[in-house]
């Protein structure tokens, strides 16, 4: 087999990259543990469904897009739902039959 020649004037084209691929590979490895690290702190998160009245989707959406412009960052529904199903849950275990989210439930005749 053949090697391939190199061609002369390339080097115009990669001024102050890094030379060699040892560079590129260490900067590939950096790159792929901060990753990793990035994905083992992050918490874990499930993807559930669950049945919910649609006037709550639509309550949903508006509360999404007034959040967004209140504090200036990307907030998904998804962060919306667990910051009040955590807050919820949170108060039911600290206050159980004075609990807001039992109060609902019970009134609901569920």
């Amino acid at each position: 087999m053949t090697k391939r020649r190199e061609v002369q004037g390339l080097e115009v084209f990669f001024q102050g990259a890094p030379e060699g691929k040892g560079a590129e590979t260490e900067a590939l490895a950096v790159t792929k543990t901060e990753k990793l690290q990035e994905v083992i702190t992050e918490k874990r998160k499930e993807r559930v469904n669950y049945y919910i009245d649609s006037r709550l989707v639509e309550a949903l959406d508006k509360a999404q897009v007034e959040i967004r412009s209140l504090i200036k960052k990307k907030i998904t529904k998804s962060d919306i739902v667990s910051a009040a199903l955590e807050q919820a849950l949170r108060e039911f275990n600290e206050k159980r039959q004075d609990s807001a989210l039992l109060k609902v439930l019970k009134s609901v005749g569920m």
